[in-house]
């Protein structure tokens, strides 16, 4: 198990795209260069997550961290009922609210189509999908009502 990566820069320098040996069949990583381009030309179908930041601050990462399992804690001591995923989504519809579990959120759009929200370490907001099928874990989990938030945006924002 990875639980910190770090890159040769030397190694990488030429490549904006690079899979290492140890995931060379499930992960691609791609470089700043290569999400900005990305991002610059509104490129769809992309969710970049940050592995390692060579200028990065430990100490910073660590208070960032800290900041999001709080939020978690949060979340967890303002829950109201809980309701299964059946029922909250019902609920979602008749009262006009979001659904959250954890770093998890679910809120309808204007299609009343669900969105899924995933609570994202590094800013504390949620990127959001549309999803094609709903994860079959969601069916198993305790949701609480919460308000909607005001407006939404697909995909990671940076």
């Amino acid at each position: 198990m990875i639980t910190r990566y770090a890159f040769s820069q030397e190694m990488i320098k030429d490549c904006a795209i690079f899979k290492v040996p140890e995931f060379i069949s499930t992960y691609i990583f791609v470089t700043e260069a290569f999400r900005e381009r990305v991002l610059q030309h509104n490129l769809t179908g992309f969710r970049f997550i940050e592995l390692w930041d060579s200028e990065a601050n430990p100490a910073a990462k660590e208070m960032q961290r800290q900041r999001y399992l709080e939020r978690l804690a949060e979340i967890e001591r303002t829950k109201g009922p809980e309701y299964s995923f059946a029922e909250v989504t019902e609920r979602m519809r008749k009262e006009n609210k979001a659904a959250i579990s954890g770093k998890q959120k679910l809120q309808l759009d204007e299609n009343d189509s669900l969105l899924i929200g995933d609570l994202l370490e590094d800013t504390l907001t949620y990127a959001w999908m549309d999803p094609i099928y709903i994860p079959p874990i969601f069916l198993g989990m305790k949701w609480h009502l919460v308000e909607k938030e005001p407006e939404l945006k697909l995909g990671r924002q940076k």
